[in-house]
C-alpha cells in the first residue's frame, strides 16, 4: 500500500516524514558548544601530557660541604637541591639546566614509574644554562623513551604550551598556559658570557621546574624551562624557557666535545644611541654599535670598523649589543657569517669567518696553561710587575694571567686578567713551562688550588670542574 501519512507514532516517538515535514533537529546551545570546546582542549592537554611524561625526570643533586661548629670542629653536611630534566636519547642522555647540577657531587634521576638511577654530567654551559647528563640504559628496566623536539624553530606567540617538571619536588606536575612572548633578553644575564633568547610563558613555573620541558599540544619540546620572574619566590605568571633549537644545538656540542666551543670575532659593542636609532629607522630591529675592533681579529680581517652599526648577523636581527655577542658565540668556530651593517648612513654587507675564542687568544698570547683550567698566562718579569703597579723587586716568581677562557673552571672561580699565580696546590711555580706542567698534572674534578696575588693581596682560589 502506498504510504501517504506525513508522520507516524512509533513507540511513543513522533517520526516525521522527511519529504514533507520541516527539520526540527535541535541546534546545540552556546553553553553546549563551550563545553564541547573545553572538552576538546582538555583532551589535547591530556594527550600532550601523556606523550611527554615518560621522558620527564626528577633530578636530585647532592653536594658535600664541610662546616664548623662554634668550637671550630669540622663535620660534613650534605646539601640537596631539586630540579627537572628530560630524556633526549635512547642512549641515556638527559637535558637539564646548568644551574640545576652546579657543584653537585652526586646526581640521581627518578622516572615516572619510580625507578631511580645515578647520573653523570657530560658537560654544561653556564652561558646558555644548558647541561647534559647521562645514565646507563642497562640500569633502566624497560626502554628509555626520548622526547620529541618540535619541527619548527620557535613557537608562535599565543600558542598553547605545557610546562612539565617537579616544582617544589612534586614530580610529574603539568601546568598549562600560552607563549606570551619570544626573543626575551635582559632577564637573568649577569656576565658577558650569558646568552639570552628566551620564550616567555604564563604557564606556572616554580622552583624545581628548572630543566623540565616546555611542550606544545603535540607533546613536542619547544623549550627548556629555566627561570621565573618573581618577588615572592613563587610563580607570578612570568616564566622563561630556552628555545628548543638553541637547547638542541648546545646539547649536541656538549655530547660531541664535552664543552662549548665559543665563536669569536674580536669586537667590543655598545647599544645604539637613541638618536642614531631614529635617524636610521632602527626602532623595530635595534642594532649593536661596534665600539672597538681588535687588530688582527676576524672582524678586522673582514673589514669591520669601530663605529659600524650591525643590524643583522647571519640572517638574524641584532636587537642590542649583548644580542650580537650572543649570536657570534653561538655561531661556532669556522662559521662564515653574513653581517649587515650601517656605516656613515650607507648599508653594507660583509662576510666574516668566526674564530674559536679559546684557540685565537691562546695563539695570540703564546701559551695556554691548560685547556682544562682555562687560563692563558705569561711568565712574570720585572717589566710586567712594573706595568701591573708592583715593585719590580717584589721578589715573587710565577705567571700573570693574560686571558681567562670562557666557560672554564678559571672563569667560574672568578680569576681575572692581571692576577699573579705563584703556586699550584702549595707548590711554588717558576714560569710558564712550570705552570703548564703542574696544571696538566692537576685534576679539576678533584679541585685545583691556585695561590695568587691580586691588588697587592695574597689569597687562594679553588678551581673545580
Amino acid at each position: 500500500m502506498h504510504r501517504t501519512l506525513t508522520s507516524l507514532v512509533l513507540g511513543g516517538l513522533l517520526l516525521a516524514n522527511p519529504a514533507t515535514a520541516q527539520d526540527n533537529t535541535a541546534q546545540p546551545t552556546a553553553a553546549e558548544e563551550s563545553r564541547a570546546f573545553a572538552r576538546s582542549l582538555s583532551a589535547a592537554f591530556r594527550n600532550a601530557a601523556e606523550r611527554i611524561s615518560p621522558s620527564v625526570v626528577h633530578i636530585t643533586t647532592e653536594q658535600d660541604r664541610v662546616v664548623r661548629d662554634i668550637f671550630g670542629r669540622a663535620f660534613r653536611r650534605t646539601h640537596r637541591n631539586l630540579g627537572s630534566g628530560v630524556v633526549v636519547s635512547a642512549e641515556g642522555h638527559i637535558l637539564t639546566n646548568a644551574h640545576v647540577i652546579a657543584d653537585a657531587d652526586r646526581l640521581l634521576v627518578r622516572f615516572k614509574d619510580g625507578q631511580e638511577i645515578p647520573a653523570e654530567v657530560i658537560g654544561h654551559d653556564r652561558g646558555t644554562d644548558i647541561a647534559v647528563l647521562t645514565i646507563d640504559p642497562a640500569h633502566f628496566e624497560g626502554d628509555l623513551i626520548p622526547a620529541r623536539f618540535a619541527s619548527s624553530d620557535r613557537p608562535e606567540v599565543g600558542e598553547w604550551v605545557l610546562a612539565v617538571g617537579s616544582p617544589f619536588g612534586l614530580a610529574q606536575t603539568v601546568t598549562a598556559g600560552i607563549v606570551s612572548a619570544v626573543e626575551r633578553t635582559g632577564i637573568v644575564g649577569v656576565s658577558d658570557d650569558s646568552y639570552e633568547d628566551f620564550i616567555q610563558t604564563d604557564a606556572a613555573i616554580n622552583p624545581g621546574n628548572s630543566g623540565g620541558p616546555l611542550v606544545n599540544l603535540d607533546g613536542e619540546v619547544v623549550g627548556i624551562n629555566t627561570a621565573i620572574f618573581t618577588r615572592s619566590g613563587d610563580s607570578a605568571g612570568l616564566g622563561f624557557a630556552i628555545p628548543a633549537d638553541l637547547s638542541r644545538s648546545v646539547m649536541r656540542t656538549l655530547i660531541d666535545h664535552g664543552r662549548i666551543r665559543r665563536g669569536w670575532l674580536g669586537v667590543e659593542t655598545d647599544n645604539v644611541p637613541d638618536q642614531l636609532i631614529q635617524r636610521l629607522r632602527l626602532r623595530e630591529t635595534g642594532g649593536a654599535l661596534l665600539r672597538a675592533v681588535r687588530e688582527g681579529s676576524p672582524a678586522d680581517e673582514a673589514g669591520l670598523q669601530a663605529g659600524d652599526i650591525v643590524v643583522r648577523f647571519d640572517g638574524r636581527p641584532v636587537r642590542n649589543a649583548r644580542g650580537l655577542l650572543g649570536l657570534i658565540r653561538m655561531a661556532g668556530p669556522g662559521a662564515e657569517a653574513e653581517i649587515e651593517l650601517y656605516r656613515d648612513n650607507e648599508h653594507l654587507t660583509l662576510i666574516a669567518e668566526v674564530a674559536d675564542a679559546d684557540r685565537w687568544l691562546a695563539e695570540r698570547f703564546g701559551v695556554t696553561a691548560s685547556q682544562e683550567l682555562g687560563l692563558v698566562v705569561e711568565t712574570l718579569s720585572r717589566e710586567i710587575l712594573s706595568t701591573l703597579g708592583y715593585d719590580p723587586d717584589l721578589g715573587v716568581e710565577g705567571v700573570v694571567v693574560r686571558e681567562v677562557l670562557r666557560n672554564s673552571p678559571a672563569a667560574s672561580a672568578g680569576l681575572r686578567r692581571g692576577d699573579i699565580v705563584y703556586a699550584i696546590d702549595r707548590e711554588i711555580i717558576a714560569d710558564e713551562a712550570d705552570f703548564v706542567e703542574r696544571a696538566n698534572r692537576a685534576d679539576p674534578a678533584e679541585g685545583v688550588l691556585l695561590h695568587l696575588i691580586r691588588d697587592g693581596r695574597r689569597g687562594q682560589v679553588m678551581l673545580r670542574r
